[in-house]
């Protein structure tokens, strides 16, 4: 799927959440990534177990793309 590179940022996150990560290939996916932040750093960080990574992962030096996942709106009952 081609994406279009409008809806992603090279913005950082600068808070805690899920977060979609594209590596700007437009022939790769972008998948979503649970991101942390440390108090002591000011830096977000990619947790430990997202795509098998032993050890958190600073967003800096990841880098790429990113794009905050917001959650669907609720259904109305």
């Amino acid at each position: 799927m081609k994406r279009k590179i409008e809806q992603f940022s090279k913005n950082l996150p600068t808070e805690s959440g899920w977060f979609w990560h594209w590596d700007g290939n437009e022939d790769n996916a972008s998948f979503m990534f649970d991101v942390g932040y440390s108090g002591t750093t000011g830096k977000c960080f990619i947790t430990i177990g997202n795509s098998g990574f032993k050890n958190a992962v600073w967003c800096d030096d990841y880098g790429g793309y990113w794009a905050q996942a917001k959650p669907p709106p609720l259904p109305k009952l």
